[in-house]
């Protein structure tokens, strides 16, 4: 498989739950680890978010990259991030919360959070981010939504590294300049190697993307329920 549509970063808002026989049928589309794996999730809407990420990789896979559903095969890094077997060619990255699912697709490590805005615990950025970070928080205008712009900018650094929380959010510092721009700082050093980027999905949602290659998506590409659905139901 070679991919080289660049890097996309998709998103889908759940407008509704599926009837239990479709997501019975859709949950078919998945290994049969992965079925088990989203059957143990409590909540019914994190069993949707998670079915409905998968999809949409699976989707991109089989419509953009050639590929069959059947060689589909997803395995886990060291610290647990899911890669797709069997080549380097392809990284992706999902995130969801409240109504929204988003996935970051690259050709190199790429990670991606979205968070909905809500009452921030400033004891959080005070014992977990770093000085610089929740000194920033603490003196602007409206503390709960920098709060938030550091959250997901952090999140999307350490899911691009595939380590998750085993890295200590403090360890690095997101960098806001004066032109716009956003960078990272570990150790005094700038990981000019990395590039970061916030986009604008809908009102009370922060979302932003870290990867290694400086064309970043331009912007959102949006998805429907409908489109997923169909497109494995008709298959």
């Amino acid at each position: 498989m070679n991919y080289t549509l660049g890097s996309k970063l998709l998103a889908i808002r759940l407008d509704n739950t599926p009837d239990v026989l479709t997501f019975e049928a859709l949950l078919l589309h998945l290994s049969p680890e992965r079925r088990v794996e989203i059957r143990g999730f409590y909540r019914e809407k994190d069993q949707w978010q998670s079915l409905i990420a998968e999809l949409l990789i699976r989707k991109v896979l089989i419509q953009r990259c050639g590929m069959t559903n059947e060689k589909i095969s997803f395995i886990r890094s060291e610290y647990g991030k899911p890669i797709l077997a069997g080549t380097d060619a392809f990284h992706f990255n999902v995130s969801h919360a409240g109504d929204w699912v988003v996935c970051a697709i690259d050709n190199k490590p790429i990670g991606v959070d979205v968070e909905k805005v809500k009452t921030a615990n400033l004891a959080v950025s005070r014992s977990f981010f770093s000085l610089k970070e929740h000194f920033d928080i603490c003196n602007v205008p409206d503390p709960n939504d920098r709060f938030f712009d550091y959250w997901t900018l952090k999140e999307s650094f350490i899911k691009h590294s595939g380590k998750g929380l085993s890295q200590a959010l403090n360890a690095f510092t997101i960098l806001f300049s004066e032109n716009g721009g956003i960078g990272i700082e570990s150790d005094g050093k700038r990981l000019d190697y990395l590039f970061l980027k916030q986009y604008s999905l809908a009102e009370g949602y922060k979302l932003a993307v870290c990867g290694a290659n400086e064309l970043l998506p331009e912007s959102i590409e949006y998805c429907s329920m409908d489109a997923i659905t169909s497109f494995f139901l008709q298959a």
